[in-house]
């Protein structure tokens, strides 16, 4: 079942895998130099976000309640120390 684009394999899989695999919309972001970024999607994607727009804004706010907003300091990624760093201890 594996296909050719790795990533939409993953979310594909990591979407059947949540309770609410039926409310799931991938994001499509790939870490590069340790934050994240978003791709360029493929025609396709875009055309399932624009079938998936009008149910999402007749929903209205129960799915802006859902929605989690906070600083992105508070959302720090573990980076571990090189030893180089570390050695100043």
């Amino acid at each position: 079942m594996k296909t050719d684009d790795e990533r939409y394999w993953r979310g594909q899989v990591a979407s059947r895998n949540t309770p609410s695999a039926g409310n799931c919309v991938m994001i499509h972001l790939g870490e590069i130099a340790a934050w994240w970024v978003p791709h360029a999607l493929t025609e396709i994607q875009r055309w399932l976000r624009y079938a998936y727009a009008p149910t999402t804004l007749q929903d209205g706010d129960r799915f802006l309640s859902r929605i989690i907003a906070i600083d992105e300091f508070w959302a720090r990624t573990y980076e571990p120390e090189l030893k180089r760093q570390s050695a100043g201890w």
